[in-house]
């Protein structure tokens, strides 16, 4: 059963391909660009705007993307940067792969008039697969002992 659309208007910026260095202390650190960072600004207020919080254990994701025009694109690219935009609006809690099991990319084609991404978003069982749920206590605790 589908559980969630979301929709992203216009021209979808790479996050890998906008970035810029910036001096931090004595070395260079990469950071997203001015133009990426508006970007995702408004497209966290125009698409992400209303849509509550995903607080599912496990989810599945399908992105659809429709390009304003021909130009040579990665859809992993654009996936990146609209999995983080989401992470960043609370919408889903993380992009890990316990959280967001599957993600399916497409190229639905050229839409000059109407370029968008259609992200799909569906629940899955919260029992996970073989000794995944075993290895995610171990992680945890792990971490607990290192802060402790």
């Amino acid at each position: 059963m589908l559980n969630v659309t979301i929709v992203f208007n216009g021209r979808i910026l790479s996050k890998k391909n906008n970035q810029t260095t910036i001096p931090k202390g004595n070395k260079r650190i990469i950071v997203p660009s001015a133009k990426y960072n508006l970007w995702e600004k408004d497209a966290i207020e125009d698409a992400l705007y209303g849509i509550e919080p995903i607080t599912w254990k496990r989810f599945k994701c399908e992105m659809i993307l429709f390009a304003p025009d021909l130009a040579n694109a990665d859809l992993s690219n654009k996936w990146e940067g609209l999995a983080d935009s989401m992470v960043k609006a609370g919408i889903v809690p993380d992009d890990n792969w316990w959280l967001m099991s599957e993600v399916h990319l497409k190229f639905g084609g050229l839409d000059r008039e109407n370029p968008r991404a259609v992200v799909k978003i569906w629940k899955l069982s919260d029992v996970l697969p073989g000794d995944v749920e075993k290895a995610i206590a171990q992680v945890k605790t792990a971490k607990k002992k290192a802060t402790a």
